[in-house]
């Protein structure tokens, strides 16, 4: 039997129609197969975002998605994991009546195959102190991705309260975090936070939940090129750090090329220690591989591959505004 908009089936009286999603008391009788693919046909169809999700372990990540589903579908968790949980292609998709939000568990970062709208940072710390394993997970996924990915990224704590440590502190220590991270590389934006009590109704963490997917469906999503960007910048950050405490003006200009482009430790320091020091742009970007050529090779080919395709940002003298080239 059909729902009486026409598209949605059931078996039985007063059913819940998955696609007008309201109850519907009157049924309409049998229509062949061949009408109901035409109406389907005329279902507007649904843009999809897609999330990765960092982190391990895979059981965590699961817990997590099933949350976001029982907020999405009002579902007892234990009975609703089936649509939430990573299976063999380590995905999982949450129709969001809107839109479609695909959740894709990534061990490592690589050069995806997809745009990126979402990044979800997943962590279990369940001390006072922010450990060092979830502080360095942190801080290296995000050196993995352009400064502007700050918008797309969410951290999120799956802790398990103890006496000492309850859904309060783990929310401060968040915060403390995400202004410490902000601060440190001089960001207009700061990261989001969701902190997830895992033996709590998951109502108390709702709207962070509700709000992260909102953010998803605006900002500009993370591409290929970007990712591939991020790898030449990590090449000039290595090939660079022998020469980070040098204080020749040309070095200085590269510290606060690194400070200015990048989120990654080294950029941090180089933030700190740039003095009145201006990035490169794009009419000096040719001296610098000069310079470089004659002092370290190395570095002179990391400039060079990110000036081929004109891959750096620039900071106006007045502003610590970063501006895209």
């Amino acid at each position: 039997m059909l729902c009486d908009c026409g598209i949605g089936s059931f078996p039985t009286a007063n059913p819940e129609c998955f696609k007008c999603a309201a109850n519907k008391s009157t049924l309409v009788p049998n229509i062949d197969d061949e009408t109901i693919s035409s109406k389907l046909e005329l279902v507007p169809k649904l843009h999809t975002f897609t999330v990765i999700v960092i982190g391990n372990p895979n059981a965590v990540k699961s817990t997590f998605l099933n949350s976001i589903g029982v907020v999405q579908h009002g579902d007892v968790a234990t009975n609703n994991a089936t649509f939430a949980a990573f299976h063999g292609l380590d995905s999982s998709c949450i129709d969001y009546s809107t839109c479609i939000i695909r959740y894709i568990s990534k061990d490592e970062l690589g050069i995806e195959e997809f745009d990126i709208h979402g990044i979800i940072i997943l962590i279990e710390n369940n001390t006072l102190e922010l450990s060092n394993t979830s502080d360095n997970q942190i801080r290296d996924t995000f050196s993995r991705f352009p400064r502007r990915a700050v918008k797309n990224c969410c951290i999120v704590n799956m802790f398990k309260p103890i006496e000492t440590f309850g859904m309060d502190a783990a929310q401060q220590q968040m915060r403390e975090f995400v202004t410490t991270f902000r601060n440190q590389h001089a960001l207009t934006d700061s990261p989001s936070f969701i902190c997830v009590d895992a033996k709590a109704n998951i109502e108390t963490s709702k709207f962070d939940i509700e709000k992260f997917i909102e953010i998803v469906q605006t900002v500009q999503p993370v591409t290929q090129d970007d990712l591939r960007v991020r790898i030449k910048w990590k090449r000039l950050c290595d090939t660079f750090r022998p020469h980070y405490k040098d204080r020749d003006p040309d070095a200085l200009r590269l510290i606060a090329t690194v400070a200015a482009n990048t989120l990654t430790g080294l950029a941090i320091y180089c933030r700190v220690n740039k003095g009145d020091a201006l990035p490169l742009c794009d009419d000096n970007w040719p001296n610098a591989v000069s310079y470089w050529s004659l002092k370290d090779e190395q570095v002179a080919t990391a400039l060079q591959q990110l000036q081929l395709r004109n891959e750096v940002n620039i900071i106006s003298p007045d502003s610590d505004t970063v501006i895209i080239e």
